[in-house]
C-alpha cells in the first residue's frame, strides 16, 4: 500500500506552516505522492487553493483541519464523507463564534517539558508553540462539540500538540492513556488513529513505543505521519521566522525556540519506509486510511437556494406542472413537437439539478409582472422552450428552431467539474422599480442566498 501524506500545513495555519498550499503540491508530486491531506489550524482557508493546484497535477486533494481544543490540545480530523466537510464546518465556525469566558489552558512550553523519567526533551518543531495572541480571542471547541459534530469526520490522536502526547509530556504514561478515552467514546475503534511521528528529537524514541503500545492495548491502528511544515527543507528558514513573530522575539533571541532540525518537509514514500523501518505497516497505514476518505472538494459545487414548493411536490414537480401550464398558454393545445422538446428539457434540467434555479427565475418575473413592472428575459435564455413557457422570455424557440444546447447542455463542465449554470439574464427598468425586485430577492433569499455582484467592463478608445 503507498504511502500517503495525511497530516500537512500549509502557510494558512498562520505563522507555523511555512509554504503555501501550491507549494505542496508541487512537493507531493515531485515525491511521486498519489494524495495529500490538508490540515491546517481551526479552519479550511487554504483547502480551495490545495484542491485547485492538486487537481491541474493530478494528486488526490483530501480536507481537514486541526481543532483547538478548551485545554489547549489540538485535535487533527480528516472529512471521511460529505457530512463529515459539513460537520467539520459546523464546528470550526461554531468554535470561532461562540463566546467563550476563558482562552484556552496555556500548553506547557516545549523548552520544559521533560519525558516520564524526568529527561529534559528536546522542543519539537516550533511551529506548534503557543501564540501569545490566542490570549485575545478565544477560538476552541469542548469535547461535547466535537461529539455533536462527529459524524462522517475519522480523528488522529495528534502530534506533540495533540492531547495524548502532551500528557505524556507533562504527566505520564497513565494520563496519557487516560486522554485516548475521549477519543474512544466518540469516535471508536473505527474512525481513530494514533499517530506517530519521527523527527530525530532526543526522547522521541520512548514516545514512539509508548504509543506503538497503547495502539496495541486498545487494538487500535497506528498510523505514521511526516507532520509537514514546510515543502521543502530549504523553507525551514521561513518557518523560524513565522516562530519568532509568534513568539514575539528575534531569530538571535529565539534560542531553544527554534526547531531543532529541518525536518518538517514533505517526504517520499521510500524516505518514509526508511525512517519507519521498524514500523512498516504504520506506514502502509496511510495508504488504506485514504481510501476511506470519500469526500473531495469537488463534491460541493455550487447549490442555489431551495425553491419553496407546496406539499406533495418537488421541485421538479413543480416545475413541470408550471412549465405545462404555461406552455398550454402560449400554444393551445400542445404540438407533439412542443412536448417532445419540454420533456428533453425538463429532463436535463433535472438531471443537473437546476430544477431550483428555474423556479427562482420564475418567481422573480411573476413577482414583476403582478406589479406591473417590466421583467424580460434576454440572452441565451430565449433558446429554451420552458423558459418561454414559463414567461421568462418572449421569443419562441421552436417556432424559430433555436438550438436548445447553446443555452444549457450536459456537456458544458466547468474548471471544477461541475455543469455550467445556465445564464438567464432578466432586463429591468432603472431606478425604484428595479430596487423593488431587488429587495424582493433579498427579502426572499438573504442572508445568505442573495448577494449583489458588479461588472465594471471599460473600453479602450
Amino acid at each position: 500500500m503507498p504511502y500517503v501524506e495525511l497530516h500537512a500545513r500549509s502557510a494558512f495555519s498562520f505563522l507555523r506552516g511555512a509554504s503555501d498550499p501550491e507549494a505542496l503540491v508541487a512537493a507531493a508530486t515531485a515525491t511521486g505522492l498519489p494524495a495529500m491531506a490538508l490540515l491546517d489550524r481551526d479552519g479550511l482557508s487554504g483547502a480551495p487553493r490545495f484542491f485547485g493546484a492538486a487537481r491541474e497535477e493530478d494528486l488526490r486533494a483530501r480536507v481537514g483541519a486541526e481543532i483547538t481544543m478548551h485545554d489547549g490540545s489540538v485535535v487533527p480530523l480528516l472529512a471521511a464523507t460529505p457530512a463529515g466537510y459539513q460537520n467539520l464546518c459546523q464546528l470550526i465556525t461554531e468554535a470561532k463564534l461562540t463566546a467563550r469566558s476563558t482562552a484556552p489552558e496555556a500548553r506547557c512550553p516545549h523548552h520544559t517539558a521533560t519525558t516520564p523519567t524526568g529527561e529534559p526533551l528536546h522542543p519539537p518543531a516550533a511551529d506548534h508553540s503557543p501564540d501569545p495572541r490566542e490570549r485575545k480571542r478565544p477560538c476552541y471547541a469542548t469535547w461535547t462539540e466535537l461529539a455533536r459534530y462527529s459524524e462522517g469526520l475519522i480523528a488522529l490522536t495528534g502530534d506533540e500538540d495533540g492531547p495524548v502526547r502532551r500528557a505524556w509530556r507533562t504527566a505520564g504514561p497513565t494520563a496519557a492513556a487516560a486522554a485516548l478515552a475521549p477519543f474512544t467514546a466518540i469516535f471508536g475503534r473505527d474512525r481513530l488513529y494514533v499517530e506517530v511521528q519521527r523527527h530525530r528529537i532526543r526522547g522521541e524514541e520512548r514516545e514512539i513505543a509508548f504509543l506503538r503500545d497503547l495502539a496495541s492495548a486498545h487494538h487500535l491502528p497506528l498510523l505514521a505521519t511526516g507532520g509537514v511544515n514546510y515543502a521543502t527543507r530549504q523553507a525551514r528558514p521561513v518557518a523560524d521566522v513565522f516562530t519568532c513573530l509568534r513568539q514575539h522575539t528575534t531569530l538571535d533571541a529565539a534560542g531553544r525556540l527554534l526547531a531543532v532540525n529541518s525536518r518538517r518537509h514533505v517526504k517520499s514514500a521510500a524516505e518514509m519506509q526508511e525512517l519507519f523501518r521498524d514500523l512498516p505497516a504504520a506506514v502502509a497505514e496511510s495508504g488504506r486510511l485514504e481510501q476511506r476518505l470519500e469526500f473531495t472538494l469537488r463534491e460541493l459545487g455550487y447549490r442555489f437556494p431551495d425553491f419553496p414548493v407546496p406539499p406533495g411536490h418537488s421541485m421538479a414537480s413543480l416545475l413541470r406542472e408550471l412549465t405545462y401550464a404555461g406552455a398550454r398558454g402560449r400554444y393551445g393545445e400542445l404540438p407533439p413537437r412542443v412536448v417532445a422538446q419540454l420533456e428533453k428539457e425538463l429532463a436535463l434540467i433535472a438531471r443537473l439539478g437546476f430544477c431550483g434555479y428555474f423556479l427562482i427565475v420564475w418567481d422573480v418575473c411573476r413577482y414583476a409582472r403582478e406589479n406591473g413592472i417590466l421583467a424580460q428575459g434576454r440572452g441565451s435564455a430565449a433558446n429554451s422552450a420552458v423558459c418561454y413557457a414559463l414567461g421568462i422570455t418572449a421569443v419562441d424557440p421552436i417556432k424559430h428552431e433555436l438550438l436548445f444546447e447553446r443555452f444549457l447542455s450536459e456537456g458544458r463542465v466547468g474548471r471544477d467539474g461541475h455543469p455550467s449554470w445556465p445564464d438567464i439574464d432578466l432586463d429591468l427598468p432603472s431606478g425604484d422599480l428595479r430596487e423593488r425586485i431587488i429587495q424582493r430577492v433579498y427579502s426572499t433569499y438573504a442572508p445568505r442566498g442573495a448577494a449583489m455582484t458588479a461588472n465594471v467592463i471599460t473600453y479602450r478608445g
